[in-house]
């Protein structure tokens, strides 16, 4: 991707990107920070990315700890800089003092130690700083030269102190003889401005038009009128001619060390301008955090994939919106959403109603990998993390390009098709309302083709839709994640939440009753609307309902997990107190397990190669079960010298509605049905159902821990027999991932295993996918003598990606 942008200005302008830039830009204190930050873009280069992310994140730290950073505003210098290197040349004053507010700058930024003043604590920052020179021999002479008002100093040096103090004695001379001779003519009726003035840089005094005494002078100059002359008396003239003098040698002296510190300034441009750089990257490293600060952002963890993980994030302009970019407000305001895209998924599709706030999800998670890929701290929490995409690509809006005569559809589509012909597997594609803008039906194929066309070639896709079409997909493939934008159906208002694997409801005729469209119509348009569509939208608000009641009591959960964990510590330091004490006979004990464990698992690997040669026949298993039962005897037997008496089992008989251990699964459940001929039972496990035998449940104690009779605990067939430890084999397998051939060797191997647990059912997760490891897992069984029959997952059990096969344990 060298010399490709991650994300074309188009794409930038569409998500906000260039606003991100702009607002921080503003934030710059010096005319050098906004340059300076437009070379922070988004970038696929590593190097270059880290660098910006470490910088951000030192400066953001600094902020956070010690409250600011000495940037200051400074005037740009280097048009002066320019004009010193041009041979004989000298820079004004005024520059000067510029210059001389930029070394000021300079300096603070070199005295500044941050509150965590520990050797290399911000490593890039401190490396910017040891580069700035400073200048102290230029600084001196400017603050000695230069008045804060642009003026060269009268302690410039001493010939120009001596010149100034001749030049305001000369001046003082020459008005008090004006005044002297005005002071005779103040007799003369109706005068009154009778004053001291100058013209053409010479002292001179108002006299009428045919007054004698002006010519006895020098007429300077005449009013507008042309009723007063303006007249140096002859008596002035020697004097005015000498301050004359005094000031052209004052000029001189002013341009001598104007030249002086201009020779100095060029002798040291270059380092100048190498401060000037350095400050311009501080400023924007500044204004980078600053930004940060105000939206209440963390520098997100880069990972090496193109993948994504967000959370709780949120829009940052949004945030800017919602507080007044005052950074002392709160941002809770605006509602956070988590994404996570990667890995196992590839797409996310959003659901829900117009105003519901879907567009702004879309553009939060490619504004968020825009601002990622150029450096800048996220607002989301610290542990977020986005990887580095090669291409970020983008449909949002609406546009009609009346010019090329291009409708919105087609619009979409020229977009579409740029990201079609470029996006591969470190690409982001968002792409907004995707299908709409033609027909529904053919929009909404499109689509689905659109969709599979990007996932098949790993492209990590973000998109917003009304399609039912659409919203299914994620049913039949899972590498596509539903979302919604969640909606009050009470109020019929968004919530602006984002919750991801469910689909949203539109609620577009809800919506149009609420805003006065007429009865008669919405009702027509409801008896229109597909059976299938109401049927969604009814299961979509029962989810959403179930949803709600779900984190209503998620609190309560969560404090009696909290009280659990503490039950846990305390069981916990108790019991490493009494393995110390039994360490020495837990050792012992350990020694002859192994050698029994050993010696067991090579017998049941002998039998089990014998039960597949002879294909399950009846007296060789029964045979099998002989050779184990033996076995466990000699276990228990050995168990019994390391291990005390344990009280005997509860005789009471199950019934309906206990509480169950089951110690194959490691969890609770509830009896739902008992099948006495069988000495089976049904147990509810979560949303789950399964046939045990009646020996692998215990019956749970009032204190919530299971009744434990043995320390060892075993299944035991119909018959009676022995069948195996618990561990050895649970009641489902998964399959999913698999290719054919390998799951059918670990299924054929898992059946095995089963039968001789005593289970008489079991659960074959393979997935939906293609089909076709559920095809293949089917005529496996379909030929398999050891499967009595074999249907599909109910709803509740994993519909189609589910098998459910009875065994002929009664061969056993």
């Amino acid at each position: 991707m060298s010399g490709v942008p991650v994300a074309p200005s188009q794409v930038q302008t569409i998500l906000e990107f260039d606003k991100i830039v702009h607002v921080t830009a503003g934030l710059c204190l010096t005319p050098m920070g906004p340059e300076r930050l437009t070379e922070w873009v988004p970038t696929a280069d590593i190097t270059v990315l880290d660098k910006r992310r470490a910088e951000a994140a030192e400066m953001l730290t600094v902020l956070r700890a010690s409250g600011d950073f000495p940037i200051a505003r400074v005037p740009d210098i280097r048009p002066h800089l320019e004009k010193s290197g041009l041979e004989g040349s000298f820079i004004e004053s005024q520059a000067l003092l510029e210059i001389g507010e930029f070394l000021s700058a300079v300096e603070s930024l070199l005295g500044f130690v941050p509150r965590d003043s520990s050797a290399g604590a911000f490593p890039l920052l401190e490396s910017y700083l040891e580069g700035l020179s400073g200048v102290y021999p230029l600084r001196s002479a400017v603050e000695r030269s230069i008045t804060p008002e642009g003026d060269v100093s009268d302690q410039a040096s001493p010939e120009l102190a001596r010149l100034r103090r001749e030049k305001r004695s000369a001046r003082d001379a020459i008005v008090v003889r004006l005044e002297r001779i005005l002071a005779k003519r103040q007799s003369d009726p109706g005068r009154t401005d009778d004053i001291v003035t100058l013209r053409n840089d010479r002292f001179v005094i108002p006299m009428r038009e045919g007054d004698p005494a002006a010519n006895e002078g020098v007429i300077q100059d005449r009013s507008s009128s042309g009723a007063t002359l303006f007249v140096e008396p002859m008596a002035v003239v020697e004097l005015n001619n000498r301050l004359r003098r005094i000031g052209l040698e004052e000029s001189r002296e002013v341009e001598r060390i104007l030249r002086e510190i201009t020779d100095l300034v060029r002798t040291h441009r270059y380092a100048l301008s190498d401060d000037v750089g350095i400050v311009g990257a501080l400023d924007a490293i500044h204004a980078v955090a600053r930004f940060g600060v105000m939206t209440d952002g963390a520098v997100a963890e880069r990972l090496d994939t193109a993948e994504l993980n967000l959370i709780e994030a949120r829009h940052p302009l949004l945030i800017l919106k919602s507080r007044g970019q005052t950074a002392k407000e709160n941002t809770s305001a605006v509602v956070p959403m988590s994404v996570n895209l990667g890995n196992a998924t590839t797409a996310i599709i959003i659901t829900g109603p117009n105003t519901g706030g879907k567009t702004v999800a879309l553009k939060t998670v490619g504004l968020l990998v825009l601002m990622a890929q150029a450096g800048w701290p996220l607002p989301a929490k610290p542990l977020s993390q986005v990887g580095v995409f090669g291409r970020v690509f983008a449909d949002i809006g609406d546009e009609q390009s009346i010019e090329s005569s291009l409708s919105t559809f087609s619009s979409h589509l020229s977009r579409i098709n740029a990201a079609l012909s470029e996006a591969d597997d470190r690409s982001l594609v968002l792409f907004d309302e995707l299908g709409a803008g033609t027909d529904p039906k053919e929009g909404a194929a499109l689509g689905e083709a659109i969709v599979s066309e990007f996932i098949g070639r790993g492209v990590r896709l973000v998109v917003t839709t009304h399609h039912t079409a659409l919203k299914t997909l994620a049913q039949h493939d899972q590498r596509i994640e539903n979302a919604a934008v969640l909606f009050d159906p009470k109020t019929l208002s968004p919530t602006y939440q984002f919750r991801l694997g469910l689909p949203g409801a539109s609620y577009a005729i809800d919506i149009a009753r609420r805003l006065g469209l007429p009865d008669r119509v919405t009702q027509h348009a409801d008896s229109l609307l597909d059976q299938q569509e109401k049927d969604l939208s009814r299961l979509l608000l029962e989810l959403d309902e179930r949803l709600a009641a779900v984190r209503e009591s998620q609190a309560e959960t969560e404090k009696r997990q909290h009280a659990a964990e503490a039950l846990e510590d305390l069981f916990r330091a108790r019991m490493a107190k009494l393995e110390q004490m039994e360490s020495k006979r837990k050792s012992e004990a350990l020694a002859q397990a192994e050698t029994i464990v050993t010696s067991t698992r090579q017998e049941m690997e002998r039998l089990v190669r014998e039960i597949r040669e002879t294909q399950a026949e009846k007296q060789r298993v029964k045979e099998s079960h002989h050779v184990i039962d033996e076995r466990l005897r000699e276990i228990r037997e050995q168990k019994a010298e390391v291990t005390p008496p344990v009280p005997s089992r509860d005789s009471e008989p199950l019934k309906v509605g206990d509480r169950v251990w089951i110690d194959a699964f490691h969890r609770e459940g509830e009896i739902v049905s008992i099948d006495g001929k069988r000495e089976q039972i049904k147990v509810q496990i979560g949303d789950f159902f399964y046939s045990l035998d009646r020996s692998a449940a215990e019956r749970m104690a009032a204190d919530g821990a299971a009744d434990h009779g043995d320390a060892t605990r075993v299944l035991r067939s119909p018959s009676g027999g022995f069948t195996g430890l618990t561990s050895d084999a649970g009641p489902e397998i998964s399959l999913r991932g698999l290719s054919a051939e390998d799951a059918l060797e670990m299924l054929d191997r898992y059946l095995d295993e089963a039968l001789l647990a005593g289970w008489h059912e079991v659960r074959i997760i393979h997935g939906k996918g293609e089909g076709i490891l559920r095809r293949a897992v089917g005529e496996f069984l379909a030929k398999d003598k050891r499967v009595a029959a074999k249907r599909p997952g109910q709803w509740n059990e994993g519909a189609e990606g589910v098998t459910i096969a009875a065994l002929r344990v009664e061969n056993a």
